[in-house]
């Protein structure tokens, strides 16, 4: 896919949960289209638990595999390795823990989008939980306190949910 194996210019946030969530996973698409990697964290990416129980596959052909080519996997393993590192080196040390297990950049993908994407239960509970922690002390004035203030509750009415008394 890619003979860049440059690393340096990364995304300019990392993924710290579901408040950015939205915004790194566009930069994050972006970035690995940019590295000829985009569709290895597509819906029809091929997703497997045990790499050697199949030593000679292509996942992007319809025909048989050769029974000796190893080639074509050894190059999809090298590109699925790449997409899988630019996915972790651009999420946070929790995010981290969570998808650690994960062979494939796809996984990974499923696992942080399930985690920090949509509207579940873990992403109205990160909202609710952060409105009830913010702290005036953690900001360098009011305007900065005020406007994150109101992003949360923003946040939280985009899912339906009025804010928590506090």
């Amino acid at each position: 896919m890619t003979d860049d194996h440059s690393f340096g210019s990364l995304l300019p946030t990392k993924l710290h949960g579901a408040g950015n969530y939205t915004v790194w996973a566009s930069q994050m698409q972006n970035f690995l289209v940019c590295k000829g990697l985009r569709e290895l964290v597509q819906p029809n990416a091929p997703s497997i638990d045990k790499p050697e129980s199949f030593s000679s596959w292509n996942p992007y052909s319809t025909k048989e595999p050769k029974p000796n080519d190893l080639r074509l996997y050894e190059a999809w393993a090298k590109d699925v390795a790449e997409a899988k590192l630019l996915l972790q080196h651009n999420i946070d040390a929790n995010s981290n823990k969570l998808v650690a297990s994960y062979y494939t950049a796809r996984d990974v993908w499923v696992k942080l989008e399930s985690m920090y994407g949509g509207s579940g239960f873990n992403l109205q509970y990160q909202y609710a939980n952060e409105i009830c922690n913010i702290r005036y002390e953690n900001f360098n004035n009011v305007a900065q306190f005020i406007s994150k203030f109101k992003a949360l509750i923003a946040d939280l009415a985009s899912l339906g949910l009025s804010p928590p008394y506090i």
